[in-house]
């Protein structure tokens, strides 16, 4: 029975010939029928053998085991270093994902080399990370192997700061980057440094996850992180700060003490420096909001930040994150109608679970989880930053000494030291005239002209009578 496509025999074929360049004759279609499936072997340095048996007259004569070697793709693709694999929403098996995994990886698996070709697959604006069976029978590989996917890039927006440059989901309204880890984004701490450190508050640093997440909301591109950074603060805490509305001016419901609710930070990493407005996310569009405890609906949310983020939470549009984290209340910029003054609303980031705050309220269970905006340096003025220079080297002023230096003329080649020639005074003098030479002929002589002078001469005439028929002398 003929277990092996066409293409696979092929395969086969090539392998041994190459792993057994002595052979009497290469194995072929034409020489040799393959009889049972590729084995797994440790013998002769070689890790896989195949029964072949040979036809008459074609250079083999009854059963022969080959060995040869199968590409152990563990060894190429290692588990701690997975490429990435960039699928379509639409591709939803392991076997529709084939193509993109054989043009990435530049292989050529087949559906027959997988030991589970329907295994389902979710790609989404999160990388995962699989590892997937190659079927025992596989005639030239050896598995698993190991690899990351996610959705596939979408357009290509080199101005949009930290993290992959290219839209996975959505668009500039309403979009997902990606995940954006430390070496291009502030490390907790850094955050912490930035925001509280030395401001006076009873804020508490909270680390649950380092890294962020990167969106487009509203045309502009936004970072949040992937936890809180803080707790034990009030909503007047944040704005005192600077840090409830993101805007310029002093935002629409300002405490006792109005203050500019711009403020901006900087972050330098791998060379370049980029500038974030910071801000608090909202939970709902409408401002002032009503007041509202427990579950809301997706439509009491919808265009917001804690929008985006719930996408991105188990079982959402955009991802599948999960983490204690996403059930804590957080701090949110809406004010709430039946008291604009005190009231605020906290909500968990899931978003599924609502209630109203104190504005000079505070407490350890109580976070905040922040927006930075990435700021369009075309058309916002960021501040100066300070300068630091530091001395490496002292200068000594020289003092000036003058010294007789003698002028040297530079010699010319074949010519005596230089001598000054007085001009020379034109004078008159007789001078004789010269003729010219004229070679084998004696001085020039002048000719005078020769006189034409005329003379006459009488011609006598013949008398034809007289000639007698003769004409000599005519």
């Amino acid at each position: 029975m003929q277990f092996y496509s066409e293409a696979a025999l092929q395969l086969i074929y090539r392998q041994v010939n190459r792993d057994n360049p002595n052979l009497p004759v290469p194995i072929s279609d034409t020489t040799v029928a393959i009889n049972g499936t590729v084995k797994s072997a440790n013998t002769s340095g070689r890790n896989s053998t195949i029964t072949v048996v040979g036809k008459p007259g074609r250079g083999y004569y009854g059963k022969s085991v080959l060995y040869f070697d199968r590409v152990q793709l563990p060894y190429m693709f290692v588990s701690t270093l997975r490429p990435t694999i960039y699928l379509p929403k639409t591709v939803t098996t392991l076997q529709a994902a084939l193509p993109y995994i054989n043009s990435t990886l530049g292989i050529t698996l087949s559906v027959e080399d997988l030991a589970a070709p329907t295994t389902v697959l979710a790609p989404s604006g999160t990388p995962t990370d699989i590892s997937i069976g190659i079927a025992n029978t596989s005639p030239a590989y050896i598995g698993p192997l190991h690899f990351s996917y996610q959705l596939e890039r979408g357009t290509f927006y080199g101005w949009s700061g930290p993290g992959s440059k290219y839209l996975l989901l959505g668009d500039e309204n309403f979009g997902y980057f990606g995940k954006v880890d430390t070496t291009e984004m502030f490390t907790n701490l850094e955050l912490w440094n930035v925001t509280f450190l030395g401001k006076g508050t009873t804020a508490t640093r909270q680390l649950f996850v380092e890294g962020w997440f990167k969106f487009f909301y509203k045309g502009n591109v936004i970072f949040m992180p992937q936890g809180p950074t803080a707790s034990n603060l009030s909503w007047n805490d944040l704005y005192n700060l600077g840090y409830m509305y993101g805007i310029e001016g002093v935002g629409k419901y300002p405490t006792a003490t109005p203050v500019s609710q711009s403020k901006q930070v900087s972050l330098k990493k791998a060379g370049v420096t980029s500038y974030f407005r910071l801000r608090t996310p909202r939970a709902s569009l409408t401002e002032p909001d009503s007041y509202f405890v427990g579950r809301p609906g997706s439509g009491n949310y919808a265009g917001s930040e804690l929008d985006l983020m719930t996408r991105l939470f188990t079982g959402g549009l955009w991802g599948n994150e999960n983490g204690s984290q996403w059930g804590q209340w957080c701090m949110m910029q809406d004010t709430i109608s039946n008291n604009t003054a005190n009231n605020f609303r906290l909500s968990t980031m899931t978003g599924t679970n609502w209630t109203v705050g104190s504005k000079t309220g505070l407490g350890t269970s109580q976070y905040w989880w922040p927006v930075l905006e990435l700021v369009d340096l075309n058309n916002t003025v960021v501040p100066l930053e300070s300068l630091n220079g530091k001395l490496e080297n002292t200068l000594v002023t020289l003092p000036a000494v003058s010294t007789l230096t003698e002028g040297l003329t530079p010699p010319t080649l074949g010519v005596p030291k230089t001598i000054e020639f007085q001009p020379v005074t034109a004078q008159s003098a007789l001078l004789s005239e010269l003729h010219p030479v004229v070679m084998g002929l004696p001085k020039t002589v002048d000719y005078k002209p020769i006189v034409a002078k005329a003379a006459n001469r009488t011609i006598s005439k013949t008398d034809l009578s007289d000639a007698n028929g003769e004409l000599d002398g005519f």
